[in-house]
């Protein structure tokens, strides 16, 4: 897959998350629980997280991969934890109308936007390595 079928896999699915949150912090402004980090709901955490990872995917973006990961890393954390949390009964994530918590699709959204990406932005430069610097296929 050529580098514009990554970044557009990658949207589409932060894309995905970014309703998912939205749908949530929309809840909570009106008054639905949301896991909180200090003072902060973690559903606006995740929504923002979301966003920067659609925005890193922008083509002319220097650095694409460090302002990918600022996004990354808190959804990815709070998805984590958010899945642990509910199977030792630590916490409670909001569920979707059929019951499902919404952290395990979090959780199974970000790992496959990191595969996605790993494949983006670190493969990339593993193929110009192993091609003596000459630009992969």
């Amino acid at each position: 897959m050529k580098p514009l079928g990554f970044r557009l896999s990658i949207v589409i699915l932060a894309s995905l998350g970014i309703v998912g949150a939205g749908n949530i912090s929309r809840a909570h402004w009106l008054g639905e629980p949301c896991p909180v980090i200090g003072v902060v709901p973690a559903c606006y955490v995740v929504l923002i997280g979301y966003c920067v990872i659609v925005l890193s995917m922008h083509p002319r973006l220097r650095r694409a991969s460090v302002f990918f990961l600022l996004g990354w890393i808190p959804v990815a954390t709070l998805a984590f934890f958010g899945v642990i949390g509910e199977l030792t009964n630590w916490l409670e994530c909001p569920r979707t109308d059929t019951g499902i918590p919404q952290c395990y699709i979090s959780l199974s959204l970000v790992l496959l936007i990191g595969l996605l990406s790993w494949f983006l932005f670190i493969g990339r430069t593993a193929s110009f390595k192993a091609n003596d610097g000459k630009k992969g296929s």
